[in-house]
């Protein structure tokens, strides 16, 4: 997808950096990044071919060799960006967005994350999934709506949302956070403003969009670095993968935020503030970046691999008979 104005592409900008609302893990390419991996993935195992003929048979004339890279940062313009840039329409209002016509669904804002205080410990993360859902239970939504439905255009959406969740549900600052001074929970870092290499910003956004090689212009060779020894999990319960990838998330998330908390100007930080209120930045060290490269590469590459195991379950590639419903394309 391609913000295709000017004005589109600073509003983008703007919402990233300024709005602690609006989660947008591992930025657009990080998806991207996400889906070529199970594609690719996909495409090489040997009991992959029921996935990808289920794949096409969703995706219809939008299948191609990027399909699912082209689907999955879609999830977070169904909430609040259009293709173009501009505002979504009301709900029960469609957009367009690699090629599927999608619903716009507000009411999704909670599915891409799972809200877990750093105080718990990892063998509770499941108790956190509210009443409205999670990254967790949508996930495992969308894997049961692929197995069962026979409504083309609930498949598209669903294969959307697993598409984009999986990743969601890799990014620690997704599944985890801290409270702050005020009292108040951080939304998974987003409301602590922080400087580093010169620029000002959400430390959530600097995870999505600074700290890893994601971001660069060219994410298909990054796709590639990744995979590159990754292979396809054998999968039997989406939702027990979904719940593992969230607990991995909260252990990295409770490790990055208790490390932040440490730095000068993190205690300080708030949620609420009053008009004119100032609150010093927290300034990251040099190398900050450096320091979990390695870590983003682990959790982006399993993404990828794990998506392609639900996407396996989904359509019948674990020895089963596939799961082809409308055959708008041939396998």
């Amino acid at each position: 997808m391609k913000i295709a104005t000017k004005s589109g592409r600073a509003a983008l900008a703007a919402l990233v950096l300024l709005w602690p609302q609006l989660l947008m893990a591992w930025s657009e390419n990080g998806h991207r990044i996400v889906g070529q991996i199970a594609q690719d993935l996909l495409t090489k195992d040997p009991g992959g071919a029921n996935a990808i003929a289920g794949i096409k048979d969703v995706m219809g004339a939008s299948y191609g060799p990027n399909a699912l890279a082209n689907i999955a940062p879609c999830a977070d313009f169904v909430r609040h960006a259009n293709e173009d840039g501009s505002a979504v329409p009301d709900a029960g209002g469609t957009i367009n967005c690699g090629g599927l016509t999608i619903p716009v669904e507000p009411e999704s804002a909670p599915w891409h994350f799972v809200d877990v205080p750093i105080t718990e410990s990892a063998d509770s993360v499941g108790n956190f999934c509210g009443a409205k859902g999670c990254v967790i239970s949508a996930i495992s939504n969308a894997v049961s709506v692929l197995q069962t439905s026979a409504v083309q255009a609930d498949r598209q959406k669903q294969l959307m949302y697993l598409v984009h969740f999986v990743g969601d549900a890799h990014q620690p600052l997704h599944c985890a956070y801290a409270v702050l001074s005020d009292g108040s929970p951080d939304r998974g870092g987003n409301c602590e403003h922080i400087r580093y290499g010169g620029k000002s910003m959400a430390f959530h956004a600097l995870w999505d969009h600074r700290l890893n090689a994601a971001d660069a212009p060219n994410w298909q060779a990054e796709a590639q670095r990744l995979e590159g020894g990754a292979s396809v999990p054998t999968v039997t319960n989406a939702g027990a993968v979904a719940l593992q990838a969230a607990t991995e998330s909260f252990q990295d998330g409770h490790d990055v935020m208790n490390e932040f908390l440490q730095l000068p100007n993190a205690a300080a930080q708030q949620c609420t503030r009053t008009p004119g209120q100032r609150i010093p930045s927290v300034v990251l060290p040099d190398g900050y970046e450096g320091q979990y490269a390695a870590k983003i590469d682990e959790r982006l590459q399993m993404a990828g691999a794990r998506l392609a195991g639900l996407l396996k379950l989904a359509f019948g590639g674990n020895g089963q008979a596939p799961r082809i419903i409308s055959r708008a394309v041939a396998p």
